[in-house]
């Protein structure tokens, strides 16, 4: 197998990988005003503060934050450099949480 095939074989495989997080990202609804949203950014906390909303829940990850807001929320977070914000409760079924 020359080098070229090599290199296309692993392009593909990468986007081969790459494209089912990609999809189910780009198929999650809107989050909604008042209900939790996740918000992935560099800086959650700074980026959720500028854009006038609050964390919720007793965890946070390095990227990621669950947060609450107003009506405009999701467009000063995305104003404030928010790389995505999901429905918080999507995201929880699909990691197949249930609600008790």
């Amino acid at each position: 197998m020359s080098r070229m095939d090599r290199s296309v074989l692993s392009f593909f495989l990468l986007a081969t990988l790459l494209a089912g997080p990609v999809a189910t990202l780009a198929m999650a609804p809107p989050a909604a005003p008042g209900r939790p949203m996740l918000v992935i950014a560099w800086q959650p906390d700074r980026v959720i503060a500028q854009a006038q909303g609050r964390p919720v829940g007793p965890v946070e990850a390095p990227f990621a934050v669950l947060a609450r807001g107003d009506n405009g929320f999701r467009a000063r977070l995305a104003q404030a450099g928010a790389w995505a914000v999901l429905d918080a409760e999507w995201v929880a079924a699909l990691c197949g949480a249930k609600r008790v």
